[in-house]
C-alpha cells in the first residue's frame, strides 16, 4: 500500500497557517533531541568527571613544586571528547609570574597527568590535555547573610 502525500490545498483549508510539519506522517517527526546525541552527551560528561577525579589526584601525588597551589576546577571537551579543556586555578596569588609558573609546571607535567587519564577512562586513544590557568576568585563576602535579609525569624509573623 502507498502513502498519500495531503495536498497543500486540502491542508491551507484545514488550517490558518501551513508549518513545516503539515501533510507530513507524525511518525516520521523527530521531536527534541535524539537518543544519539543525548548518548554522547552522557558519555562526554562521564569522560569529564572520570578525567577531573584523574587530574586531580595526579597533581596531587606529582612532587613538582609548582603544582602545589592548582585545584582543577572543572573539564569539558573542547570540541570533542578527543581533547579536553582542564580549568584549574592558582591559589598563592594573581600576578602574571605565578600563573606563567603554574603554566610551565604544567606543560611539564602534562604527559603524567595525560597517562594518568589514560589509566582512568576506557578509551582506544586517551584525549589531550589543554589547560587554563585562573587565578583564584574569593567568594562572596556581603554584608548580611542571605537568610538574615528580609528581617527577623523564619517563623513567620506570630
Amino acid at each position: 500500500m502507498t502513502t498519500r502525500r495531503a495536498s497543500l490545498r486540502a491542508i491551507a483549508a484545514l488550517c490558518d497557517e501551513i508549518g513545516p510539519e503539515d501533510g507530513v506522517d507524525p511518525r516520521h517527526v523527530r521531536r527534541g533531541r535524539s537518543k544519539e546525541k543525548e548518548g554522547r552527551r552522557r558519555r562526554a560528561r562521564q569522560l569529564c568527571s572520570q578525567a577531573e577525579e584523574a587530574v586531580h589526584l595526579a597533581i596531587g601525588c606529582l612532587g613538582d613544586d609548582g603544582l602545589r597551589g592548582l585545584r582543577v576546577v572543572g573539564i569539558e571537551p573542547a570540541p570533542d571528547s578527543s581533547r579536553l579543556l582542564v580549568e584549574v586555578e592558582v591559589e598563592a596569588g594573581d600576578d602574571e609570574e605565578v600563573l606563567g609558573d603554574a603554566r610551565k609546571a604544567l606543560g611539564r607535567a602534562e604527559g603524567v597527568l595525560r597517562a594518568a587519564v589514560a589509566s582512568a577512562v576506557h578509551r582506544k586513544r586517551a584525549p589531550e590535555l589543554t589547560f587554563r590557568v585562573a587565578p583564584r576568585i574569593a567568594p562572596y563576602e556581603g554584608t548580611k547573610r542571605p537568610d538574615s535579609i528580609g528581617g527577623g525569624s523564619r517563623g513567620g509573623a506570630r
